[in-house]
């Protein structure tokens, strides 16, 4: 599925279903060996409203003011030097580097399991770029999004 949804995130379709979920898509062609190209823009309202709560409606810029904060993320890639992660709210994803990751949690682990994590903001560059840890109480691995108001 190349499109999820209509909102400005960038995210994979994994980060937001599961397995068995069912939804509604839009066949827009096919491609090479007879693979569909599929789009959920727009179709599935629960799955924007997902995408919302984890994201945020309109991802912003990081600044100085968000150093400390803990926000949710996904691995959106996995580098010998650390992980990048897209982070709820913010419109560039974030790098936790391997000597931020929790003791005893490999790279390769952390990268299989793709999220969601809660990271803490441990630095923003002047250019924009999020730096992150996974170090700290209440840090790393979470089980499942957080709820909305209906417990979905």
């Amino acid at each position: 599925v190349s499109q999820v949804t209509a909102l400005p995130a960038r995210l994979s379709v994994q980060h937001v279903l599961q397995e068995n979920d069912e939804v509604t898509v839009e066949i827009l062609g096919f491609k090479d060996k007879g693979r569909a190209a599929l789009s959920m823009k727009g179709l599935n309202p629960h799955i924007d409203q997902k995408v919302k709560r984890i994201y945020g409606e309109n991802p912003r810029e990081a600044t100085q003011d968000d150093i400390g904060k803990e926000v949710i993320g996904h691995v959106t890639s996995q580098h010998d030097f650390g992980l990048f992660i897209k982070c709820a709210g913010m419109r560039r994803d974030g790098l936790c580097r391997v000597e931020e990751l929790p003791e005893g949690v490999s790279l390769e682990d952390a990268a299989s399991k793709k999220g969601p994590f809660k990271v803490k903001i441990i630095g923003v560059q002047c250019d924009g770029r999020i730096g992150l840890t996974m170090k700290g109480e209440g840090l790393g691995l979470i089980d499942g999004c957080p709820p909305d108001e209906d417990g979905l």
